[in-house]
């Protein structure tokens, strides 16, 4: 009993590297900010995805969330609006991020960052 609710507490307390936003329009480019993902559609029915690339290279990532496309992700999120996406988000081009979204954080995978990135070098992700 104890050690559920520890593990409650802490993941209450769990810092978020983003925050979820219901919209009903497509945001521009610019108004995407870091820490955001913003769902575009509303109660029932999602769109689209967007969020600024965690890598820091400033691109703004879309995801689809139509069922009836591919490739599609998934978004929930739970009362403190921490977004949990599925699958992994991988860019195949630019900085070639490749992580997971649990919880409003940021999980990077392995193979995260092998291309030329925006810095011309080795994009290194930001790890917190």
């Amino acid at each position: 009993m104890l050690e559920r609710l520890w593990h409650r507490l802490k993941d209450w307390f769990a810092r978020s590297e983003l925050v979820a936003k219901l919209v009903d329009a497509n945001p521009s480019p610019e108004t995407v900010g870091h820490g955001q993902l913003i769902v575009v559609g509303r109660p029932g029915y999602q769109k689209w995805a967007y969020l600024r690339c965690p890598c820091g290279c400033g691109e703004v990532i879309m995801l689809s969330l139509v069922a009836s496309r591919r490739p599609r992700w998934t978004v929930k999120w739970d009362e403190r609006q921490r977004p949990t996406v599925h699958p992994s988000v991988r860019q195949i081009a630019g900085c070639l991020s490749h992580f997971w979204i649990r919880s409003g954080a940021i999980e990077w995978c392995a193979d995260s960052g092998h291309g030329s990135g925006a810095s011309g070098g080795r994009a290194k992700p930001r790890r917190r």
